[in-house]
């Protein structure tokens, strides 16, 4: 009788690491998919950026973009929103 109840509350310290194992994993996953969303948004946003201010510069016969030019760096609250979700 005494076996059994060792075994059993064995198997449920083992089932129980193994429970906490799995919502970490599942934490670990809903956060990469949290931030996966945020820097596909933001790098979206750089690519139009660019794009759009490549357009302008030809359309206005300007031959290439200055450091500050349009979609060459994200605006700073793209990476606020990004490093808010990394919960830095």
């Amino acid at each position: 009788m005494f076996l059994n109840v060792l075994a059993t509350t064995r198997e449920l310290e083992r089932a129980r690491v193994d429970g906490a194992r799995l919502a970490v994993t599942e934490e670990r996953l809903r956060f990469s998919r949290d931030l996966h969303d945020v820097f596909g948004r933001t790098l979206s946003a750089v690519a139009l950026k660019a794009e759009l201010g490549a357009r302008q510069a030809e359309a206005s016969g300007r031959r290439g973009l200055g450091p500050g030019g349009p979609g060459r760096t994200p605006r700073r609250g793209r990476w606020v929103a990004a490093r808010r979700a990394a919960g830095r």
